[in-house]
């Protein structure tokens, strides 16, 4: 996305969380932000929104795969809220500390191999997502989660054995 339209999807998660607390609709001007620019352009995979409180490790992950790209953004970050269930109200209690990250995947390209060195080459943590897939279920892990989760600490670790973590945190969320 340009930079007027990742400003635009910031607002728009802002906006989107902001109304949900007051158990609104998005307003119409901001409605009308979600179909501007790049945002307005058909989506064509998922999109996540994460959002992360300092102090916590508890982050909240939303997904919507259909409608325009600002749209999609807007019914993630409404999604990822709707999956706090009862501690909603922490969540809105700390809105002024709240972090999010917008996610908007690509097609994803099957992995050639399951030799784990091999991988190395292949899937880049903080950069690649992965999607792991077994009869109708399917976990996600997106770019950043591998730092966010911890899955990369300690530094020493070799990266075989970051790798593996990777891929068992994904399975997990299958």
């Amino acid at each position: 996305l340009d930079a007027a339209s990742k400003q635009a999807a910031v607002d728009l998660v802002r906006a989107s969380l902001r109304a949900s607390w007051q158990g609104q609709e998005l307003p119409a001007e901001l409605a009308q932000l979600s179909k501007a620019g790049q945002l307005g352009e058909p989506l064509e995979h998922p999109a996540y929104v994460s959002l992360f409180r300092p102090g916590s490790i508890v982050r909240l992950r939303g997904e919507h795969a259909s409608g325009s790209i600002g749209e999609a953004i807007a019914r993630a970050a409404r999604a990822a809220l709707e999956s706090a269930g009862t501690a909603a109200g922490q969540w809105r209690d700390a809105v002024a500390e709240i972090r999010f990250s917008i996610d908007l995947t690509g097609e994803p390209t099957p992995l050639p191999t399951r030799y784990m060195k091999s991988l190395w080459y292949l899937v880049e943590p903080g950069v690649d997502g992965l999607i792991v897939r077994k009869d109708d279920r399917q976990g996600v892990l997106l770019p950043a989660e591998p730092v966010t989760l911890g899955l990369l600490t300690p530094r020493l670790r070799p990266r075989t054995r970051k790798l593996e973590r990777m891929f068992r945190e994904a399975t997990k969320f299958a």
